[in-house]
């Protein structure tokens, strides 16, 4: 860092504010993560890791050359414009990643598919008026063409996909492009606006309503832990004991119970990294935040209208939690963050700046082969419940603990072999990264196999007042109870099973409550 600045100064450039930050944030997220360990959370700070040798290698190679931010913001578009192609492939040829969606492009569900799509969408709207704005040539009619045909086929694949935070994007900095023409329309924008919500609000209430169950719980944990957050990696973990604390209050359970559901993420990327790091690292990142809009504001409409559509979009879902999107945000704040050029482009110092990056490129990728070779082979014989894997797993271990599938099948592989002790012991590491019961499930499962039937109860009580949507720990506290021959809690537990409201029916249900009805009379 001091030959950096030895090195800007000498060719008269300059280190910004921007890169001391994100060096800052940087470095506490690396002494939040191992001197306060809170959840395991190795592969998310080994992300943090590539993500800011991502930002210096850009930074050295756009202060050795200077790119041009129209390189920059044709990149992103091109990547946005690959997106909506796979997109209309997959209508095509049948080929989504998600049965119940025809839509998904790269990405598992249309959710963080539709945030590159409306972001394309808005960034060739900014673009298309700059160029009005200007008196070119051939290219601009190509220009021209190229945005028409991505704001177009854009806003039909964001229908397919029916996405409304991608909705309120595209909306948004619609009327802020335009708004010296639509401002006498003020009233009937906001009247049309209003009723677009309302509509919006019913077509998907149960889903607007879960992620308000959501925003709630994550501004809550944050509340209980303001300085320093639950932890990078721990939201997941905390989640779930927010959930059993906030439906301790019976009225929560009749209002709420059917929105709530399992989630990995917070809905608001915000409000998440908020909710993980407290008070400093969220005022870092919105400190760059900031510091970043300011500065493409002064240079480039189109970047700046690409990295304010994600921002609002990540204030409604979970964008920046999906590693294409994080190295985009590098992207945009590495340019945000350039200003005069950092260095000379001599030839040797070209080599130099090479060297390091491929320096800094290599020590990372050593640092993470472990970790990724680990994931793939612990998916090889996932579901496989042989002994002989359990000195592979235990191997695994240490780069797979924060791999809640990993944890969960690896626990299932024990108690398979009777280890009930040990499967326990790994579930315990599951509930640190997963707020899903079927890990307090399992492990009254195995007190159960142990016959220590009160332990048992105190699992199943905790993993149905997390989710008291779900019957299967009612279910299993009913077993457990007709085990130890306590006919009339067995009952009464019975009953409560009968007149459950699953959220959602299915064949598992109709068998639960017919074994309850007989259990009953």
């Amino acid at each position: 860092m001091f030959l950096n600045i030895k090195m800007a100064n000498k060719f008269g450039g300059k280190i910004s504010i921007v890169d001391v930050l994100m060096f800052t944030w940087w470095g506490y997220a690396l002494l939040r993560t191992y001197c306060l360990p809170d959840a395991p959370c190795y592969g998310e700070i080994l992300t943090y890791s590539y993500l800011f040798t991502l930002y210096i290698v850009v930074r050295l190679v756009d202060g050795c050359f200077s790119i041009p931010n129209k390189i920059y913001a044709w990149g992103i578009l091109g990547y946005a414009g690959y997106q909506l192609f796979w997109g209309y492939y997959q209508l095509y040829s049948g080929t989504s990643h998600h049965y119940l969606y025809p839509v998904t492009g790269t990405f598992n569900n249309p959710g963080p598919y539709s945030a590159g799509i409306a972001m394309g969408v808005v960034m060739a709207l900014a673009n298309l008026k700059q160029i009005q704005d200007k008196s070119t040539a051939l290219t601009e009619k190509i220009e021209k063409t190229i945005c028409w045909g991505m704001i177009i086929f854009g806003c039909l694949m964001l229908a397919i996909t029916f996405s409304r935070s991608a909705f309120v994007v595209v909306a948004m900095m619609f009327l802020c492009t335009y708004r010296k023409y639509l401002w006498k329309y003020l009233w009937v924008l906001v009247f049309s606006a209003v009723s677009l919500a309302v509509i919006l609000l019913c077509l998907k209430w149960g889903s607007a309503i879960g992620r308000i169950i959501i925003w709630w719980q994550t501004l809550a944990m944050w509340l209980e832990h303001p300085l320093l957050g639950v932890g990078i990696g721990g939201f997941a973990g905390e989640y779930g004991n927010q959930l059993y604390r906030f439906f301790g209050d019976a009225s929560h359970i009749a209002l709420f119970s059917n929105y709530a559901d399992v989630t990995e993420f917070a809905f608001c990327d915000g409000l998440q990294i908020g909710a993980e790091q407290g008070i400093l690292g969220a005022t870092l990142c919105y400190a760059i935040i900031v510091l970043v809009t300011k500065k493409l504001h002064e240079k480039s409409s189109t970047l700046l209208y690409g990295l304010v559509a994600l921002l609002i979009f990540s204030l409604f879902s979970y964008p920046f939690q999906m590693l294409p999107y994080r190295i985009l945000g590098i992207l945009f704040v590495a340019k945000g963050a350039s200003g005069k050029k950092l260095f000379s482009a001599n030839p040797w110092l070209v080599g130099v700046i090479g060297g390091i990056s491929m320096v800094l490129i290599f020590g990372c990728r050593k640092l993470g082969a472990p970790y990724i070779k680990a994931h793939k082979e612990s998916k090889m014989w996932a579901g496989v419940f042989h002994s002989s894997f359990i000195p592979d797993d235990y191997r695994l271990l240490p780069y797979c603990n924060d791999d809640k599938q990993f944890l969960f099948s690896f626990a299932k592989l024990l108690q398979a072999n009777k280890r009930y002790l040990d499967s326990n012991a790994i579930l315990r590491q599951g509930i640190k990264v997963s707020n899903d019961p079927m890990f307090w499930v399992l492990m009254g499962n195995n007190y159960r196999q142990m016959a220590l039937y009160d332990d048992a109860i105190k699992c199943y009580d905790i993993a149905f007042q997390r989710l008291p949507n779900r019957l299967y720990p009612l279910y299993q506290k009913m077993i457990t109870l007709k085990e130890m021959g306590d006919t009339n809690r067995m009952r009464s537990v019975a009953q409560q099973i009968l007149e459950f409201h699953p959220k959602i029916s299915s064949p598992a249900i109709e068998e639960m409550k017919k074994n309850a009805q007989e259990a009953a009379f």
